[in-house]
């Protein structure tokens, strides 16, 4: 009971400073209500139907980043909490050439705002994830089929006014191209995705409320900043983008902030890749009507987040363990190749990603068998115990596939944490503590992720 209680507690003030932060950097707060002499200016780039940037998680061919749409009409309007848009009076303007395009807006409307690009019968959105001061000059991303599929999520958790733990980069973390050319239009599938990307947030903050982060609101405005920056970075760059390379390395510097986020709020590398397992098995489950291409597509951009933050965390328990060097940098290795074959899938069956961090996560053992103290093979025998067919991780598996409560498999990864950490207790015969507690992190990092 007293467990319980201190759970529920530690829940309520996370959800209260959640609130009051994700309302200031996710932009659903009220209007300012100082007047404004000067309108922001809100500069893009509208891309068009056929830019679809596949950079997020896929290999491209092309080397070349799309032109823009010339003589485009662009215009502003600000989300309603019943998903409407109100158009802002004043906003409009025509791309140039290149499809850019710098839009005068009435900075009173700081709050929820999207643009919106229209030609030749073809609409296009992407929303503002700056607040919009007198005077002041922001980028929204360039707008294409990505951001408007983006924009009608995010328009959809608004609408269903659950926002309290989402920002703006889990939206683009989860939604690219891929996912986009398969709901956008299919009203129910934005949807199912943004109760997904909700359901995930939730996860991820009742992870940490049950863990043994003493979580801060100061810890989470740190976090929340740093993602909300790491957008804005990312933005500039996909605008200022001439190539696809130079896309690639856009996201992949939005990946690494955003797991970097947590580490620099002092929430610990292990904390935040177990909690990204955890809620990602939420988000897959709470997507499952979802077209099997649509499905796929979800399945790799989630898998990428967790491949960066598990890669992070392994490397810093293998530290703990006093790897060498050269067992650092097989570790580092299989990281690069881990997120390098996620990327390269467009979409990925839940096979595909299983094998992908199956691989690494045999990688990973020899690793640690290799610089253990122990006598060689028992870290190898421990996990192949926990992998045993009554073991451990089939009694994960078997629980996560029997319910769609998030209470539940929360309380399943609980009991699969503690199950390991006996088997390494009664089996490793060390005489480091600090390394038979990496062993034990690196064990339920590898396998509750493979």
């Amino acid at each position: 009971m007293l467990i319980k209680k201190i759970y529920s507690m530690r829940l309520k003030k996370l959800s209260s400073v959640l609130l009051i932060i994700s309302l200031m950097f996710m932009g659903f707060a009220c209007s300012d209500s100082s007047s404004s002499t000067q309108p922001a200016t809100v500069n893009g780039r509208v891309e068009g139907s056929n830019s679809q940037s596949k950079a997020k998680t896929s290999n491209v061919q092309s080397t070349t980043a799309s032109s823009g749409v010339e003589g485009a009409v662009v215009t502003a309007g600000r989300v309603q909490s019943d998903g409407t848009i109100k158009m802002i009076d004043g906003a409009k303007t025509t791309t140039e050439a290149d499809g850019s395009y710098s839009l005068n807006v009435d900075a009173s409307a700081n709050s929820n705002v999207v643009v919106m690009a229209e030609k030749n019968g073809q609409k296009w959105k992407a929303y503002v994830s700056s607040q919009l001061q007198s005077g002041s000059t922001v980028e929204a991303k360039p707008m294409n089929t990505e951001s408007t599929a983006e924009t009608e999520v995010l328009t959809k958790i608004v609408t269903q006014g659950n926002s309290n733990y989402v920002t703006v980069s889990d939206i683009e973390t989860y939604v690219d191209a891929n996912l986009a050319a398969q709901i956008q239009g299919h009203s129910e599938a934005e949807s199912e995705v943004a109760g997904a990307i909700v359901e995930e947030a939730n996860a991820r903050a009742k992870y940490f409320a049950q863990s043994s982060v003493d979580v801060s609101q100061q810890t989470f405005q740190q976090a929340l900043k740093a993602k909300a920056e790491a957008q804005t970075k990312l933005e500039a760059r996909l605008n200022e983008a001439s190539s696809m390379d130079e896309k690639q390395a856009a996201y992949d510097a939005f990946f690494k902030s955003n797991v970097s986020a947590y580490a620099d709020a002092d929430i610990s590398l292990k904390t935040y890749a177990q909690a990204k397992e955890f809620s990602d098995k939420v988000l897959l489950k709470n997507s499952a009507s979802l077209s099997s291409d649509a499905q796929a597509a979800l399945r790799a951009n989630s898998a990428m987040i967790t491949a960066i933050a598990l890669d992070n965390a392994t490397q810093a328990e293998l530290k703990a363990m006093n790897a060498s060097d050269s067992g650092m940098q097989a570790a580092v290795n299989a990281g690069a190749t881990l997120r390098s074959n996620i990327r390269a899938y467009a979409s990925a069956t839940a096979d595909d990603i299983k094998t992908e961090f199956k691989n690494y996560h045999d990688k990973i053992v020899q690793i640690m068998d290799d610089e253990s103290s122990a006598e060689a093979g028992v870290v190898v025998n421990i996990d192949a115990d926990i992998n045993a067919s009554n073991g451990p991780k089939a009694t994960l598996d078997a629980a996560i596939s029997a319910t769609a409560s998030t209470d539940v498999v929360l309380d399943a990864y609980t009991t699969f944490y503690n199950a390991i950490q006996t088997m390494v207790k009664n089996n490793l015969n060390v005489n480091d503590s600090a390394e038979a507690d990496a062993t034990t992190q690196l064990l339920i990092l590898i396998n509750a992720s493979s």
